[in-house]
């Protein structure tokens, strides 16, 4: 065979793989940024820069997990490199995510015999799509205490319609009124708030006649993890704030903007000294941002959290559908257990 004709079976031989190749070399590009991710989030540990890489643990699986199924399926004896990031990435990512998934797998639910509570927890995103379908579905649930945040912008419609039902509407105390709000059929007994430095984020309690007593309930909004110094000190607001109820009969809901693997909330957990019911439950996003919302097609990140004192035993936790907000919505359900206590 001529010089020119092995040129160009070799160029055609070379063309021929390179659909495969290009297909190793896109996986092992996935393969090692997920693992180098997934061991910076480790070092979360030590450091609050580093923990901000734990948030993304779950996509980080999803990327990880089929990475080392394909690897084993197209990579040679000779080109492992993207099969053993691959495990390494589904380790460290698995090692994060443990915890929070057991403490679901093994959660026990109360009956709903007795004296019930049910809150609805909602983040309605200050450009909600659908403010007609959101408050109809709130209306649908027929909770006793809605906890709302992001009450800003075309999303304030929303509380409109609630209004008949819930005439008493509480955010931060006047003359700073503030988007987090909890609506009650009820009249508190007191309410107060707080703005938080770093964003729209804030606080707002309540305390409310109760199945078992007058109880306590905080809703809560806090910023995302960066900048680094935001969240702590409103963390610590939540927990100083915590500090005038009897925690026993505690409530506090909203949208933290962190992940249940991420150092920073297994610390909130411990500040607050509450039992954290939302395990492992992915909230966001609902939606994309963008001039137009477009539906997100499953939630990756835990946002939405609910925490509850001890004299509180969970019947129920779900995860709402998908209306006009970013995040979806949590619905609890809790029973008033004090005699089983103390």
């Amino acid at each position: 065979m001529s010089p020119l004709g092995v040129a160009l079976r070799a160029t055609g031989a070379a063309l021929a793989r390179l659909p495969l190749d290009l297909v190793r070399a896109g996986l092992l590009l996935a393969a090692f940024g997920s693992a180098a991710v997934s061991l910076a989030a480790l070092g979360g540990r030590f450091s609050p820069l580093l923990d901000i890489a734990s948030h993304f643990a779950l996509p980080g699986l999803i990327v990880s997990v089929p990475a080392w199924v394909l690897a084993l399926l197209v990579t040679q004896k000779g080109e492992r490199s993207a099969l053993w990031l691959a495990a390494v990435g589904t380790l460290c990512w698995s090692l994060l995510l443990a915890p929070d998934y057991a403490a679901r797998l093994t959660a026990k639910h109360a009956s709903s015999d007795g004296q019930t509570l049910k809150i609805v927890q909602f983040n309605l995103w200050a450009v909600n799509r659908d403010q007609a379908g959101s408050s109809a579905w709130i209306l649908a649930q027929d909770p006793d205490v809605v906890v709302l945040e992001e009450v800003s912008g075309i999303s304030d419609r929303i509380v409109r319609r609630l209004a008949e039902r819930y005439p008493f509407a509480h955010s931060c105390a006047d003359p700073s009124p503030c988007s987090t709000m909890i609506l009650s059929k009820a009249q508190p007994l007191a309410s107060g708030g707080q703005i938080f430095p770093g964003g729209p984020s804030n606080l707002t309690w309540v305390t409310l006649p109760g199945p078992g007593g007058p109880y306590s309930l905080i809703g809560v909004h806090q910023s995302w993890p960066y900048p680094i110094a935001d969240q702590p000190a409103q963390t610590a607001a939540v927990a100083d704030t915590l500090k005038r109820f009897d925690p026993a009969g505690a409530i506090v809901a909203g949208d933290f903007n962190s992940t249940p693997w991420s150092k920073a909330l297994k610390k909130q957990d411990r500040l607050f000294g509450l039992n954290r019911v939302t395990h492992a439950l992915p909230t966001f996003p609902a939606r994309v941002f963008g001039r137009r919302s477009f539906a997100f097609p499953a939630p990756l990140l835990p946002l939405d959290h609910v925490y509850a004192g001890r004299d509180w035993k969970v019947v129920s936790l779900k995860r709402g559908p998908r209306l006009g907000s970013d995040h979806y919505p949590l619905v609890t359900v809790l029973r008033w257990d004090a005699a089983q206590t103390h």
